[in-house]
C-alpha cells in the first residue's frame, strides 16, 4: 500500500474513532436524560448505530 492511501485509510479509521464515540455519548446521555415513549428505542438505534461504524472500522484496520 502507497504511503498516501495509507495516510488516507487511516484518516477514515480516526473519523469513524470520533464518529462512534460520539454516537455511544449520544445514546448513553440519551437513555440518561430523557424519558418517554420511544427513548429508549431511539437510544438503542443509535447504539446498533455505532456497531456497525465500529464494524467498518475493523474491517479497515484489517486491510492495514
Amino acid at each position: 500500500m502507497n504511503p498516501r492511501t495509507k495516510q488516507e485509510l487511516d484518516e477514515i479509521i480516526y473519523e469513524l474513532n470520533a464518529i462512534t464515540k460520539e454516537l455511544d455519548d449520544l445514546s448513553e446521555g440519551m437513555a440518561r436524560e430523557f424519558k418517554g415513549i420511544g427513548t429508549l428505542e431511539c437510544s438503542k438505534g443509535i447504539k446498533t448505530l455505532s456497531g456497525k461504524y465500529t464494524k467498518v472500522k475493523n474491517q479497515l484496520y484489517e486491510i492495514k
